[in-house]
């Protein structure tokens, strides 16, 4: 998606797993599933925008990271 996203001159940004993890946590109510982590993804994105790193999902580093991450939410699963 983002390499879709930024081919077609979008603006994508990388939100570190620490930072959401954070967010989480300095929330009154801690929740662990998918709609709660988006909300604190997009708490970030919203409040620290500007200061975080794009996407370069053409970038070989970044391709493999996200493979990684891929595999590990479905071992998880």
């Amino acid at each position: 998606l983002a390499k879709y996203l930024v081919d077609h001159e979008q603006v994508v940004k990388e939100v570190n797993p620490a930072l959401s993890f954070l967010e989480r946590k300095s929330q009154v109510m801690i929740h662990k599933n998918d709609s709660w982590d988006a909300e604190c993804v997009a708490r970030i994105l919203i409040n620290k925008f500007n200061q975080l790193p794009d996407a370069k999902p053409n970038d070989l580093l970044w391709s493999i990271q996200q493979l990684v991450s891929r595999r590990n939410a479905l071992v998880k699963a």
